[in-house]
C-alpha cells in the first residue's frame, strides 16, 4: 500500500495498531472484527473501495468476514495475509482471539489459502494471484466488467482442499492490475 501511495499517487486510510503518521495518512487504531465497520464509517472508507489490505497477523479472517457480512463495504481488491506454513490444502483458521495481536510466532498462526479462498469465494471474489505470504482477490463483477478477466491467463494449477483450482496470474504487477480498474 506505501508503494501504491507513493508511486501511483494513490490516497486512502490506512489504520495501524502501533503507529500513527498524518503525513502518510496513518491513524493508530486496533482493528478488530468488532470495529472494522465502525472505523471504516469513522475514517470515510468508501463502499467499493479499490484495495482493502489486510495484515494483522492472527484475526486477519475474521476482520474479512466482519467487513463482508456487514454489507455496507465491497472491495473491488483484497490483499490479505495467510499462514504459508499450512500449505495449499489444509483448510485451518484460527478461532477469533481479540487477546492475541501483534506478531507473536508461537502464538500467531494466521490461516490458511484454503480458508481464506473459501470465504472470499463465499462472498464472490476470484483469487488472481499468491504471492506470498499474501493472496489477491478481485471482485467477479469487477473481472467481468474490465479487459483483467481476458488478461489472466492460468498458471500451474494448486490443490486446494480436496479440489483442483487453477490460480490466474497476472502479467504485470499488482499496480497495474490495481490501476487497471480505474477504467470501471
Amino acid at each position: 500500500t506505501r508503494y501504491l501511495q507513493e508511486s501511483c499517487r494513490w490516497s486512502g486510510v490506512l489504520l495501524d495498531g502501533e503507529h500513527t503518521n498524518p503525513l502518510m495518512g496513518v491513524s493508530r487504531e486496533m482493528v478488530y472484527p468488532d470495529n472494522v465497520v465502525t472505523l471504516f464509517q469513522r475514517y470515510g472508507v468508501p463502499r467499493n473501495v479499490d484495495l482493502l489490505s489486510i495484515d494483522i497477523n492472527h484475526n486477519d479472517i475474521h476482520v474479512l468476514h466482519a467487513i463482508l457480512v456487514s454489507g455496507k463495504y465491497r472491495p473491488r481488491t483484497i490483499v490479505i495475509e495467510y499462514n504459508c506454513n499450512y500449505g495449499l490444502v489444509r483448510d485451518m483458521a484460527p478461532i477469533y482471539d481479540a487477546e492475541n495481536v501483534g506478531f507473536n510466532e508461537a502464538t500467531c498462526p494466521g490461516s490458511s489459502a484454503v480458508s481464506i479462498t473459501r470465504l472470499a469465494g463465499a462472498f464472490g471474489y476470484t483469487l488472481v494471484h499468491l504471492l506470498t505470504p499474501d493472496l489477491y482477490f478481485i471482485r467477479n463483477d469487477v473481472l467481468d466488467a474490465t479487459r483483467l478477466r481476458h488478461e489472466l491467463r492460468p498458471s500451474q494449477p494448486v490443490f486446494f482442499g480436496e479440489g483442483n483450482v487453477h490460480l490466474l496470474g497476472l502479467r504485470d504487477t499488482v499496480a497495474g492490475m490495481v490501476n487497471g480498474l480505474g477504467e470501471l
